[in-house]
């Protein structure tokens, strides 16, 4: 059993994968107005929707404020789905041009959605081209990049 002041709060929550970093206080004493900020260790981001749990203030009720926990996740950029971001011959249907779809790429974290944006979008003429994507997952602030070869013939 751990003690604490009567005027002062309980240790925060420990946040796997983080840092405590807290202003009028210490490592042990949370007197009233005590501010605490998890940052997460070098390899893990906080998720956009967990940012607003990220500091924490010692109430006049020596309680911590807000109550949720934040929790760091594994910093892993997002991915190419299988079958994406791979050279592929399209045939044109018109036998002028042909559509192409924006390659799909999956994030670490469930339900968080990845903007994709490619130098190439759209209907092509025949020909050879070299298409550049940048995929960014919003809740995670992480992105990566592909780069292949499309043949419309």
């Amino acid at each position: 059993m751990k003690c604490f002041s009567e005027n002062s709060c309980p240790p925060p929550p420990i946040v796997p994968h983080s840092k405590l970093h807290c202003e009028h206080g210490g490592t042990h004493s949370f007197p009233r107005g005590s501010v605490c900020k998890y940052i997460c260790n070098n390899g893990f981001v906080m998720p956009l929707r967990q940012r607003k749990f990220q500091s924490r203030k010692c109430s006049s009720k020596l309680q911590w404020k807000p109550a949720a926990v934040p929790h760091c996740k594994r910093s892993v950029p997002p991915k190419p789905r299988k079958g994406s971001c791979i050279s592929q011959t399209v045939l044109a249907k018109d036998g002028a041009s042909a559509k192409i779809k924006l390659p799909k790429f999956k994030s670490s974290m469930k339900g968080s959605k990845i903007k994709v944006k490619c130098s190439l979008n759209g209907t092509l003429p025949v020909g050879h081209y070299i298409n550049h994507c940048d995929a960014v997952d919003k809740q995670l602030g992480l992105s990566s990049s592909c780069t292949y070869n499309i043949t419309i013939q």
